[in-house]
């Protein structure tokens, strides 16, 4: 296989797979796993698909939190009936932290500790964005 070099756009290309980024730009980027936002507006315990959707975007865009952190809570996002496979609505509330226990219980008991392990670092940081203290309804 030859490659031309002598062409200006494969030596931009080239340059740009070659180049490290920058300690700066590492050192700027903080994960969602790290974060502890004191000023969140967050309830995941009573929190519409839409509005995880919103504030799972957000977070990503501020690269707060990497594509792999995120994947839980784009299932989370998902609501489809189960029989017809039409989406569901989006915007009735849902109990996100609770969700993620009990799904991560569930794929622990069919051995599935990957995904279960994935929930539990989405609990982390749920806990670490959920605003206001957490309360126990009885």
């Amino acid at each position: 296989m030859e490659i031309n070099t002598t062409s200006p756009r494969v030596n931009v290309l080239t340059t740009n797979l070659v180049d490290q980024p920058s300690q700066e730009a590492a050192d700027h980027v903080k994960h969602a796993s790290q974060s502890n936002n004191q000023d969140s507006n967050v309830d995941f315990r009573n929190m519409s698909r839409d509005e995880l959707k919103v504030w799972l975007n957000e977070e990503i865009k501020a690269g707060n939190m990497t594509l792999d952190e995120s994947r839980p809570f784009m299932h989370m996002t998902l609501n489809l009936n189960a029989q017809t496979l039409e989406p569901g609505k989006g915007s009735e509330p849902v109990n996100f932290m609770q969700m993620a226990e009990n799904v991560a219980e569930f794929h622990r008991s069919i051995g599935n500790n990957d995904s279960a392990d994935g929930l539990d670092r989405a609990l982390q940081i749920m806990h670490k964005e959920q605003r206001g203290p957490l309360s126990v309804t009885i």
